[in-house]
């Protein structure tokens, strides 16, 4: 619209408004009246001249006349007497003035005005009558002086004469200026004619270039109107359309909006709400329990058992299922009331899995009713699940915590009962417990340990005790199993079952595990190079799942070896089952990164697991270490010693060593040494020295008792 606006614009400059066009009909009627005045004047003057152009030839005959009436005079006034000369000359004055009076007007006075040719004629008339008064006193002297009359009489004629002249000459001016002027008159007339001729013509050319200038601003108008017009609806249209978009895009955003809101409140696989929308229901449930002390909330947190190996396994698909008809099994166990949520460790959208449920019940008679659900619960998901064509049977432990525990705090009853469901998973699973001020206790105990272990480690005061390997075959000691023992500095010693397992959750026992591996290498260089006979001793280093899992393990573990410059097949790495059931490909990777590395793998507490003879052969270690328990229940009966004969044999089969743990009396050394068991350690031997004591163990050089 830009172009056509100010191609407008031009067209309107041009073309002349209104007012224009009115003032130019007023100048032209103006105009008009001038010309018709100016002509009609000078028409009228023209008129006027040619009359007295008339009169003036009249007055010119009258002026000759007068010229002979005064020479007549004369020659009467000297022939006769003076009676009859005076009356002569009256007469001549009275046609004189007739001539003058019938002359007169306008004209006349001209005359006198521009030359004084009557006034002087006059003049002369009255010196010549004074002349004759003269004669008539002097009469008697006329005859004496004709000389002198003679003269005056010449020169009354030559001055006649002159005014004859003078006044042919003015009348001959006033003829010549009256055709002047009439010429003038004339021209001016047609100059006028001639000038408002054009103007009228160019007012005309003027008036039609704005009448064609006005028709076509009037059309461009009317175009840019239709074109404005289709414009309208366009933009209307576009605006219809885009509102009806924008409708759509508020609509969609809307409900984007509310499945965000959802989202932001549920757990994206089940559908459950999450920790957030938990919390807050939890929130007015504790508030109505402080207002009504007989109203009672309890709070009961679910692990699915062994969940990560069903995951690990069948695949997350199916884990995924198996969580979505858990919860499905859960709300139906549950009244309208109740509240189930998933409540992952770490975000749900960041996560392919989790196996952790929070139940809150609420307005309850006790704790028997929350224990009451709970074996409704464990009923439910004990029943197996048939999920892509599998069948999967799994168990759940529960951890219970309830308002009457003193709590008031959604989180401090969600922490309460996460510590009950720690506490039923490490007693065994499959089962509930309720939480009591004791598992409070042992919790903050359990959160100092974890804090004054973290500077333990940064302190050093972790220390390595040695506690011997021997042959049960001729009593030397092939090697050592490092353990870890913390000197605390308040609490004394503490035993590795009572920080072991705190550093595995915290995932302490990585930094641990290297310091371990590096001061046992360190010490196994020192025996070596003070002891000639102790070249093929080897120290054995316990490796945990989250060692084996982590990515700098394998650098770890050259680095060790090189700084103490130390054959890596001295160095033994004691793994648990558990270990090994973890994923199988990268076990499978990091297996075989140890084997190039000629590093031996020991299977630690062998038969507390998977353990089963028939998976025997395809553990890639070599060599297995059969738990205490099975040693301690050998006694005189023989309690299990058939079995570890089967595990002795099977293993010998294998090419797999076998290393007897927690042999505590000869009898146990002596039956081990007839099943043909390699190698024996436990307090019968020696219970874990000092690094000092282990040396002067190394010195003295003599086997140890086997005595039977």
């Amino acid at each position: 619209m830009t172009g056509l606006d100010n191609h407008h614009r031009v067209e309107y400059k041009r073309a002349l408004p209104a007012w224009a066009l009115g003032v130019g009909v007023l100048l032209t009627v103006a105009a008009v009246g001038l010309l018709a005045w100016t002509v009609f004047s000078h028409l009228s003057a023209y008129v006027r001249a040619s009359d007295e152009y008339v009169r003036l030839d009249d007055t010119q005959r009258t002026v000759a006349h007068l010229d002979d009436l005064t020479a007549m005079s004369v020659r009467l006034a000297v022939s006769n007497d003076n009676v009859h000369w005076r009356e002569q000359y009256q007469r001549h004055r009275d046609q004189r003035d007739a001539v003058v009076d019938h002359v007169g007007g306008p004209f006349a006075s001209a005359i006198l005005q521009t030359y004084g040719t009557i006034a002087h004629l006059r003049a002369v008339e009255d010196q010549i009558f004074d002349l004759l008064q003269s004669a008539e006193r002097e009469q008697a002297e006329m005859t004496v002086f004709d000389g002198s009359y003679d003269r005056q009489l010449q020169e009354y004629r030559h001055s006649v004469a002159i005014g004859n002249i003078r006044l042919r000459e003015g009348v001959d001016d006033l003829v010549a200026n009256a055709r002047r002027r009439a010429y003038l008159a004339g021209g001016i007339s047609l100059a006028t004619t001639a000038a408002l001729t054009l103007v009228w013509i160019g007012l005309m050319k003027l008036m039609q270039r704005y009448v064609a200038a006005r028709r076509d601003a009037e059309l461009l108008l009317r175009q840019a109107q239709q074109e404005l017009e289709a414009q309208v609806d366009r933009r209307t249209r576009d605006l219809s359309d885009t509102n009806h978009r924008l409708q759509e895009e508020i609509e969609r955003r809307k409900s984007a909006e509310e499945q965000l809101e959802h989202g932001a409140l549920h757990d994206v696989l089940t559908d459950l709400p999450n920790r957030a929308l938990l919390i807050d229901r939890l929130n007015r449930c504790v508030e109505r329990a402080r207002r009504q002390p007989d109203y009672m909330i309890a709070v009961l947190v679910i692990d699915i058992d062994e969940f990560k190996v069903i995951n690990d396994s069948l695949g997350h698909t199916i884990g995924n299922e198996l969580l979505v008809e858990a919860a499905d099994r859960l709300q139906s166990s549950l009244r309208l009331l109740d509240t189930v949520s998933r409540s992952p460790e770490q975000d749900t959208m960041g996560r392919t899995g989790g196996d952790e449920f929070v139940i809150v019940l609420e307005d309850i008679h006790g704790i028997a009713d929350a224990v009451l659900v709970a074996e409704r619960i464990k009923e439910n998901l004990a029943r197996p699940f048939h999920i892509g064509g599998k069948e999967i049977i799994t168990t759940a432990s529960i951890g219970i915590a309830t308002s009457q525990s003193g709590e008031t705090d959604p989180h401090e009853l969600l922490r309460d009962a996460d510590t009950a469901l720690h506490r039923a998973k490490k007693h065994g699973k499959a089962r509930h417990v309720v939480f009591n001020h004791d598992m409070r206790v042992r919790a903050v105990e359990r959160l100092e340990v974890e804090g004054d272990l973290r500077k333990a480690i940064e302190e050093e005061q972790l220390f390595l005790q040695y506690q011997p390997i021997v042959c049960l075959e001729t009593g030397a000691i092939e090697g050592f199993e490092a353990l870890v023992r913390w000197r605390h500095p308040t609490r004394g010693l503490v035993m590795p079952n009572d920080f072991i397992p705190v550093a595995e959750e915290t995932g302490l026992i990585v930094p641990m595990g290297r310091w371990v591996l590096s001061a046992a290498c360190r010490q196994l260089r020192a025996w070596r190079q003070r002891f000639v006979h102790c070249q093929n001793l080897n120290v054995a280093v316990n490796l945990f799942v989250r060692q084996f899992n982590d990515p700098g393990m394998l650098e770890h573990i050259d680095q060790a070896l090189l700084e103490v410059d130390l054959p890596s097949q001295h160095i033994k790495l004691e793994i648990t089952e558990s270990v090994l059931m973890e994923d199988t490909d990268a076990t499978d990777h990091i297996v075989a990164e140890l084997k190039a590395r000629k590093l031996d793998l020991h299977l630690d507490d062998f038969g507390t697991g998977y353990s089963s003879l028939s998976y025997l052969h395809n553990l890639p270690v070599d060599a297995l270490k059969i738990d205490r328990s099975f040693i301690a229940n050998m006694g005189t009966s023989g309690g299990n010693t058939s079995t570890i004969a089967a595990v002795v044999t099977l293993a010998q089969n294998q090419g797999i060593r076998v290393i007897a743990e927690g042999i505590e009396t000869a009898e146990q050394a002596a039956k081990l040494r007839a099943l043909k068991c390699h190698l024996g350690q436990g307090y019968y031997f020696a219970k874990p020295l000092d690094a000092d004591d282990a040396a002067r163990l190394l010195a003295s050089g003599h086997n140890m008792a086997l005595s039977a």
